[in-house]
């Protein structure tokens, strides 16, 4: 299933974001979404992230890139 973070990451061409890299296929730990391209998840975390209870699969050991994107500062608001 795709998640809505990498329906909206399709939407602006999947671009690449640094740090990212292939990994094995697993459920990303944030969207839960099919994932063979992301973070690992301790370099996501950072000291300020607060809401680890609402990752949807917190077992994964990697965020897929398109959560990386849309969590990110830098990236614009879909649709606006």
């Amino acid at each position: 299933m795709i998640s809505a973070s990498q329906l909206a990451h399709a939407y602006v061409g999947r671009p690449a974001v640094e740090g990212c890299a292939a990994h094995e296929a697993e459920p990303c730990a944030v969207c839960g979404g099919k994932s063979t391209r992301g973070k690992p998840v301790w370099e996501f975390i950072g000291s300020s992230l607060t809401d680890q209870t609402s990752f949807c699969s917190p077992h994964s050991d990697h965020v897929c890139e398109a959560c990386v994107y849309v969590r990110a500062r830098f990236s614009p608001v879909v649709g606006l």
